[in-house]
C-alpha cells in the first residue's frame, strides 16, 4: 500500500512539475516574443529619427502589407512603396521627427501612438498623430494598420 501511495504521490509531483515547467517556457517565450516587438518598434522609431532609411526598411518584411483603414487607396504591399514613400516624406521634410508617445503590446501585435512633424522646403508643416498596429513575426513587421491623421 505505502509503495502505492508513493508511486501516485511521485505520479502527482511530476504531473505538477510538467505543468509549471510548460507554463514557465510559454511565458518565457512571449517574453522573448514581446521583448523581440518592442525592439523592432524602437529601431523603426530611432531610424526615423536618424532619416536612416535603410535601418527602416530593415524593420520591414519584404512582403509588408500597409493598411490605412481611413484611407484605402493608400493600401499597399512590399517594401518598395514603403521605401518611396518615406523617400518623399524625408526628401520634403528636411526636419521630420518622429515621437513615440506610448505603446502596447498583445503577443506578437504592437499598438504604438506615434506624433510625426516636420516643415516642408515651402514653409509648410507637417504635423500627423495616430496610432498603428503592427504585427511581427521573426523581428520584422509583416502588417501594419496605420491610423494616423493630421493635426488641425
Amino acid at each position: 500500500m505505502r509503495y502505492l501511495v508513493s508511486v501516485l504521490i511521485i505520479g502527482s509531483l511530476l504531473i505538477i512539475a510538467c505543468h509549471h515547467v510548460s507554463e514557465t517556457r510559454d511565458k518565457i517565450t512571449k517574453s522573448h516574443m514581446e521583448q523581440g516587438t518592442i525592439h523592432v518598434i524602437k529601431k523603426l522609431h530611432k531610424a526615423m529619427n536618424e532619416h536612416n532609411l535603410d535601418a527602416m526598411l530593415d524593420c520591414v518584411d519584404s512582403g509588408y502589407i500597409s493598411e490605412q483603414p481611413f484611407h484605402p487607396e493608400r493600401n499597399f504591399s512590399g517594401r518598395e512603396q514603403m521605401k518611396k514613400n518615406w523617400t518623399w516624406i524625408l526628401e520634403n521634410y528636411p526636419d521630420f521627427s518622429s515621437n513615440l508617445n506610448r505603446y502596447s503590446l498583445s503577443n506578437d501585435t504592437i499598438w504604438a501612438e506615434w506624433h510625426w512633424t516636420g516643415t516642408n522646403k515651402d514653409s509648410s508643416h507637417f504635423n500627423m498623430l495616430g496610432v498603428t498596429i503592427f504585427k511581427v513575426e521573426e523581428g520584422r513587421i509583416t502588417n501594419g494598420r496605420l491610423f494616423m491623421e493630421s493635426v488641425e
